[in-house]
């Protein structure tokens, strides 16, 4: 069976987003041998890695520009080989950059606002990752879905004039 190709604004937007996330981290931390959003668990992946994915998504203060506004929350997730020296470390030191590139990061994207809520933590919850020292960031940010709309016909160009007076 074939999958359906899913095409919409929101979708492109969100593809964009995740691209944006993963070539910010690449660059900005290279000692990552792994980047990757939304992984396969059971597969082979250098390490240290970073894996990510958005986990969820509510509502986000309305604009007033026609777009939809959500609050989307991101996980990304550190692994460090838990036989390395000092993995714990290591693992801690990663998550710690990882935080510092959330900082009032756009994603060089004009439809989202900047991360809030950035929490970093170690996490030991997950069996299929015992072999790795575990470090989780978790952060929120606003995404813009949808175009700008304008609901006034168009106005012709013109000047804007204040008066500062009494009689006003």
């Amino acid at each position: 069976m074939n999958d359906p190709t899913i095409s919409s604004e929101a979708v492109s937007e969100l593809t964009m987003l995740h691209e944006a996330i993963e070539a910010i981290f690449r660059e900005r931390i290279p000692a990552f041998k792994h980047v990757e959003p939304y992984p396969e668990l059971n597969k082979e992946m250098g390490e240290p890695a970073l894996v990510f994915a958005m986990t969820g998504m509510g509502d986000a203060s309305d604009t007033g520009t026609g777009k939809t506004s959500l609050t989307c929350r991101f996980q990304a997730v550190v692994l460090v080989d838990a036989t390395r020296k000092r993995a714990p470390l290591q693992a801690s030191i990663l998550a710690g950059r990882v935080a510092t590139v959330l900082h009032n990061q756009y994603w060089d994207l004009d439809f989202v606002d900047a991360p809030k809520d950035i929490r970093v933590q170690p996490d030991g919850s997950t069996p299929e990752l015992a072999q790795f020292c575990v470090w989780v960031v978790e952060w929120t940010q606003v995404v813009h879905f949808g175009e700008f709309e304008w609901p006034w016909p168009a106005e012709p160009p013109g000047s804007l004039v204040f008066r500062m007076d009494d009689e006003v």
